[in-house]
């Protein structure tokens, strides 16, 4: 008997002799895509009772303690988090629409002396009290599409991370 040729096209027909179940590369279970490290968003006016948020008082040194504690709820619970989008969050809260250079040099004034930080490209990143800004963290991933982050509101360590998961996954499925 001769052998019919293969080809690709018929990669999924088991041909005589073979194996009738197909290889196919392993795929992450989705209890392992859960445990991944993930990024969620967080709201500064969680951090204080909702009486005390005032856009009046924003600029005003003794409003400084609702800020600190605003500033202190977004940078542990997102950082490393860039300074704009840390500016962001705490002007939307307050119901501001843009967030300006006052109001971002007003969080940065604050931000800086309470947390370290790591200058890059895209800005200022601030960073959760007990993380250094040369340590090595792990990517975080979204929890759905509209929290996807742009490349810029992701620090330089946690793309090293993406990267290295990125080169490990490709090196395993070959």
């Amino acid at each position: 008997t001769t052998q019919e040729p293969s080809y690709a096209r018929d990669a999924s027909m088991p041909t005589q002799g073979a194996s009738a179940t197909p290889e196919t590369p392993e795929v992450p279970t989705a209890s392992a895509l859960d445990s991944r490290p993930r990024f969620t968003p967080s709201s500064p006016a969680d951090a204080v009772p909702e009486s005390s948020i005032s856009a009046e008082r924003f600029f005003d040194p003794d409003y400084d303690a609702v800020l600190h504690a605003m500033i202190d709820h977004v940078v542990q619970h997102e950082g490393p988090v860039l300074d704009i989008t840390l500016a962001r969050r705490i002007a939307r809260a307050h119901g501001f629409q843009r967030t300006g250079s006052r109001i971002q040099e007003r969080i940065e004034t604050l931000a800086q002396p309470r947390f370290a930080h790591s200058e890059e490209t895209a800005g200022t990143f601030y960073w959760p009290s007990g993380t250094l800004p040369d340590n090595d963290i792990p990517f975080r991933w979204p929890e759905n599409d509209s929290q996807a982050r742009s490349l810029d509101d992701i620090c330089e360590q946690e793309l090293h991370s993406l990267a290295r998961y990125v080169l490990a996954e490709g090196k395993r499925r070959l």
